[in-house]
This record gives C-alpha cells, structure tokens and sequence, in this order.
C-alpha cells in the first residue's frame, strides 16, 4: 500500500480477478474464504487505511451486498464493522451508527477477536458523538461486546 493509491487499484484488481478465477478452478481451492466479496472488503480497508473513506465506502458496500446472506458470516460482520468505521469517518453518524447496529446483532452468533477489534474501532470513531443518546447506548453496547474477547495482540489489520 506505501500511501500509494494506484498501487492500491492495481493490486485490488488483480486480486479481484484471481478470486474470481478461482471460482472457476476444477482444482481443490487452498483459500475458499477468499472469494470476490472478501477481495473487496480488504480493499475498502485499504482505502480506509489510506485515509479515503468514500473510496472505501463505495467497495465496502459492494461486499456488503455479496456477503449479504452468505456462509461466510464472520466476514459479513468484519465486513459490517468496517463499514461502520467508514461511515464515522466520513461523519455519517446515523448510518455509521445503522450498520453498526446490524454488525453487533450478527456478532452475537459468532465467535470472532478480529471482529471484536473491528468494533473497538467502530467505538472509538462513534466517541465524538458521545453527548448523542443513541449513540451513548450503542456505545455502551459496543463496549460490553468487545469486553467479552480478549484484545488481539498487536499486529497489522488482516495479518493472521
């Protein structure tokens, strides 16, 4: 990434494209998780890391809409938090808060400290609108959530 937002949309391209290949392959897949719909909720946090939100919302909503009733729920909600992220720093409180909202009722099936971390985040950029009700009460409920997992040790966003 290196801050270089066309080396973001080469590498997002070509791995949109392998994933999408990969769909077609007749060999056993080695990363089934790594469908196109996970291929662009890395490049949305790219474009989140990079300090581009409404990049970054555009290709997180378009994974949205592919891991919208999908299997691969703890991307969904990943998915979800990040979005989330990406509406509260583009100031879009009400809708950061919504997609939050739908994150935290899909986490409570679900078992997963990287998405616990995500929703730190989501916590930690709905702050400023603290003197907000609404917002105090998911804040509140952010925190018990994100409470129940141990935090992650320190490391980059998507290292496993």
């Amino acid at each position: 990434m290196l801050r270089q937002p066309s080396k973001v949309e080469e590498d997002a391209e070509n791995a949109l494209a392998q994933a999408a290949g990969g769909l077609d392959q007749e060999e056993e897949d080695r990363a089934p998780y790594c469908s196109p719909a996970y291929v662009e909720m890395e490049t949305g946090a790219a474009w989140l890391a990079l300090g581009r939100p409404s990049e970054a919302l555009t290709v997180f909503e378009e994974s949205r809409a592919q891991l919208n009733g999908s299997t691969q729920i703890r991307d969904h909600v990943l998915c979800l938090a990040r979005l989330a992220t990406a509406y509260a720093v583009a100031d879009e409180v009400e809708e950061a808060c919504n997609v939050a909202e739908e994150a935290l009722t899909l986490t409570q099936s679900i078992g997963s400290v990287r998405v616990a971390a995500q929703l730190r985040r989501v916590r930690h950029r709905l702050a400023r609108w603290s003197r907000d009700p609404t917002v105090t009460d998911l804040i509140m409920r952010l925190d018990r959530v994100a409470e129940s997992f141990p935090s992650p040790r320190s490391r980059p966003e998507g290292a496993q």
